[in-house]
């Protein structure tokens, strides 16, 4: 990563030169008054073919002799494909092909998703169906293409598999025994260290220090991942469920020996994405099957297909501790934890990233660490990382103004920094506290009620709480218990 970080340290370094006047928030702010829309309600340009049941998404387009397709998921989490016989679906009704790692033409893996190649879009370093290996449980280890999607499923239902099975690790805590410290999360370096946070920590008047901890998070889109595409000669039409349709046309061109240009991506309407609409095996399957066949090929992932090859969010152990002073300045701040990324997934939550920047504080003691499971690689979600992050962070600040007997939107206002407090950069634009301010006048802050569980409504319990961040925090110990 440390070509990534010399990079973005190039284009920040080249930031702090360009005139104020050319960045969003400078004065006057260039953003502002660039589209008439802005500011204006406007009806969605879809929404009319949406709600008439006109509009046509990636599993709807008709194409002149198309089949169906149906994946089989590997019931395994670990080890080796024993014995596949693939007979019976073969010689069931309708059937036009059964693809296994036998049969697959040879494929390299997609280059990683990268922050210095927009045209790397793997989410993964696994190949696609190129040998007997399982490495996680729902791997896609075979594929039928029918006639009709119930024969197709029918057919999927014939393959019988066998496999030798290894020890598969899937226990977080046991996990953590043989943790990763990469030297960096995405672009910012992992371990960040300014000061003795430990020390300052132990000689603060008041403080506090907890774990937090966040489950595992799948996509549900309501549009289902689905291509319809066919070959055309040596050039590729796929109608796809896509976030990024020019980079994948050309992942596929290079994936499949097309020429630039020769792969055309359509997707008019994503159905729900938040990172999940990505290139995932499901695609390259399709891709391929449809060159062996000679014929369009539709597949769609069921709902269990997208929880088993489609990535979502890592869960997470995370602790925050932070230290004040009498006055409630921060003394200390650390945001330590483990997440899950096995040594071929490429996207990392990078959770620490909101104490980074949100706060100053004397010392910052921050690192994340990485557990290698047999699982599906994780991939984007929405808010990735800092959803989880400011959830931990902004409960343990939640739970500071608690133990202090202070308002926590005061003891944030007092904390807030006037420049990027672990880089001392300045910030192009940085408004928190008028919108700390002008939402407590907004939500009426003062008619709040500092006892958690005192105000009721029948059964219900009213609380009225604040964060920086998009993840609602845990409160106090006090609230919690209420």
């Amino acid at each position: 990563m440390s070509r990534i970080q010399n990079a973005v340290g190039s284009v920040r370094t080249a930031i702090g030169w360009t005139p104020e006047s050319w960045l969003p928030g400078g004065t006057p702010d260039p953003l502002i008054g660039r589209n008439a829309a802005v500011g204006r309600q406007a009806s969605r340009i879809d929404g009319p073919s949406k709600v008439a049941g006109k509009a046509r998404f990636a599993a709807e387009v008709a194409m002149e002799g198309l089949t169906y397709a149906a994946l089989v998921h590997s019931t395994a989490t670990r080890g080796r494909i024993a014995r596949l016989d693939t007979a019976a679906a073969e010689a069931a009704p309708g059937v036009v092909l059964v693809m296994t790692h036998r049969t697959m033409p040879r494929l390299a893996p997609l280059p990683p998703i990268s922050v210095t190649d927009l045209g790397a879009v793997g989410n993964s370093h696994l190949p696609v169906m190129q040998d007997d290996r399982v490495r996680y449980n729902g791997q896609v280890v075979a594929a039928v293409l029918a006639e009709t999607q119930e024969q197709a499923d029918h057919a999927a239902s014939l393959i019988e598999i066998d496999y030798a099975v290894e020890e598969a690790r899937t226990s977080f805590e046991d996990a953590k025994r043989h943790a990763r410290t990469p030297a960096s999360i995405l672009v910012e370096k992992n371990h960040l260290k300014i000061g003795d946070a430990g020390r300052e920590l132990d000689r603060a008047s008041h403080r506090v220090d907890a774990v937090y901890r966040t489950p595992p998070q799948n996509h549900n889109p309501i549009e289902l991942h689905a291509v319809t595409l066919a070959w055309r000669g040596d050039e590729l039409i796929i109608h796809d469920a896509s976030q990024m349709i020019a980079a994948s046309a050309g992942a596929f061109a290079k994936l499949f020996g097309l020429k630039k240009g020769k792969v055309r991506v359509l997707s008019p309407f994503v159905g729900g994405g938040f990172g999940a609409k990505g290139v995932w095996d499901h695609q390259i399957v399709a891709i391929a099957a449809a060159r062996l066949a000679g014929r369009p090929v539709r597949l769609q992932l069921t709902r269990e297909g997208v929880y088993r090859i489609v990535g979502g969010r890592s869960p997470s152990e995370q602790r925050v501790a932070i230290g004040a002073d009498a006055d409630g300045a921060f003394t200390a701040l650390i945001h330590t934890g483990h997440s899950v990324m096995p040594t071929y997934g490429v996207c990392p939550e990078p959770y620490t990233n909101g104490a980074r920047a949100l706060y100053r504080a004397k010392s910052f003691e921050i690192v994340q660490r990485m557990l290698d499971l047999d699982v599906v690689p994780n991939t984007f979600m929405r808010a990735p990382g800092e959803a989880i992050g400011s959830f931990a962070l902004e409960s343990a600040i939640d739970e500071l103004a608690c133990a202090m007997g202070v308002d926590p939107i005061e003891l944030r206002l007092k904390n807030l920094p006037e420049k990027h407090p672990t880089t001392g950069q300045a910030f192009s634009q940085h408004a928190l506290r008028q919108a700390y301010e002008d939402g407590a006048a907004r939500f009426g802050w003062e008619r709040r009620t500092a006892t958690p569980g005192a105000r009721r409504e029948g059964e219900w319990l009213v609380g009225m709480g604040c964060a920086t961040g998009s993840f609602p925090t845990r409160g106090c110990p006090a609230r919690r218990s209420a």
